[in-house]
């Protein structure tokens, strides 16, 4: 199972893209209005009517005057329901762990989204016979971390998330990858 698509901005820190878009639509009006000389002040300004309904072009959304890029991306992300989402509290600033080499970055990141190579996904795939981890429950990427006796992580995944020098060296001593 891939990353769920809401996490894919946070783990990049770049806002998402229906938010970019908006903000390059508010700054291109400004710079319409502020300069009149342009050859399309007068078509967006004095604009034609909109004759179908279904569209909605860009001199049709006033920005509104407290909007910022990163209060909507914000009010976006606790819109949404995502799996772990307790771990980010603000979906703007750079998550811990973001210098991090690539394969401890994936896989930490695999952790806090829910969706890694385990057991029970590799079973869903059929690429594994079965969905057991060796305790003998359902390998969850959450049961690695939380319930297993074998591999559980001090903290839970709450630690595991802020990256630090003992988070690094469980996730290299795991047999996941």
């Amino acid at each position: 199972m891939s990353t769920p698509s809401p996490w894919l901005p946070v783990l990049s820190n770049i806002a998402p893209a229906p938010i970019r878009r908006m903000s390059a639509s508010f700054k291109a009006m400004d710079k319409i209005r502020q300069h009149q000389n342009l050859p399309v002040f007068d078509d967006v300004i004095a604009h034609p009517e909109v004759r179908l309904t279904s569209r909605s072009p860009i001199w049709s959304t006033e920005p509104p005057t407290d909007w910022s890029v990163y209060e909507a991306w914000k009010e976006d992300w606790f819109k949404k329901e995502v799996s772990n989402q307790f771990l980010i509290t603000d979906p703007a600033i750079c998550l811990p762990g973001f210098d991090l080499k690539r394969k401890d970055w994936t896989l930490l990141n695999r952790f806090c989204t829910g969706h890694g190579r385990c057991a029970a996904t590799l079973h869903d795939w059929g690429i594994r016979d079965n969905p057991l981890c060796a305790c003998g429950s359902k390998q969850t990427m959450l049961h690695i971390v939380i319930e297993c006796p074998l591999t559980k992580f001090p903290g839970g995944l709450q630690a595991l998330h802020s990256a630090d020098e003992d988070s690094c060296s469980w996730l290299r001593k795991l047999s996941i990858r």
